[in-house]
């Protein structure tokens, strides 16, 4: 039993901790050499990773317009990130969403995000840690910011 703890302790010790990692969003630093940091100053960050090969991604495209919209002259920053294809599809998709878009070409923000599926939503507060995920955070971001 003592092994098994010497062994399982320290691994989750630093599970735990990269989980925490993966959680915040430092905005001062920019995550993954994310330029365009509309989030710094905000008390929220809406975060939206798209991959242009995926059809909700596709589909998604006016909610993330939506967002956008909402975020103008808020509380709310937002980060749109279209990555996980080859460049020139992801160029192709962050045109359509015509707005300040952030490539993720090398796949650093996806890396660094833990993204798993497309579309992904999180919300950050303004210290940077995560307090919303998914679809939740889609159906918050609605809610609270009206146009």
């Amino acid at each position: 039993m003592k092994l098994i703890f010497r062994i399982v302790a320290p691994v989750l010790v630093i599970f735990i901790g990269i989980q925490w990692q993966l959680g915040r969003l430092n905005f001062a630093r920019s995550p993954a050499g994310l330029s365009g940091n509309t989030c710094e100053g905000k008390n929220f960050c809406a975060m939206v990773y798209l991959a242009p090969w995926c059809p909700h991604c596709q589909s998604a495209i006016p909610y993330t317009q939506e967002i956008l919209a909402r975020s103008r002259g808020g509380d709310l920053g937002v980060r749109v990130v279209v990555g996980l294809g080859d460049p020139s599809q992801n160029m192709a998709m962050a045109q359509k969403i015509a707005m300040n878009v952030q490539l993720d070409n090398d796949k650093k923000i996806a890396s660094e995000m833990g993204i798993q599926g497309v579309p992904s939503y999180f919300v950050f507060d303004k210290e940077g840690t995560k307090i919303l995920e998914g679809m939740e955070s889609l159906t918050w971001i609605m809610e609270k910011f009206q146009r």
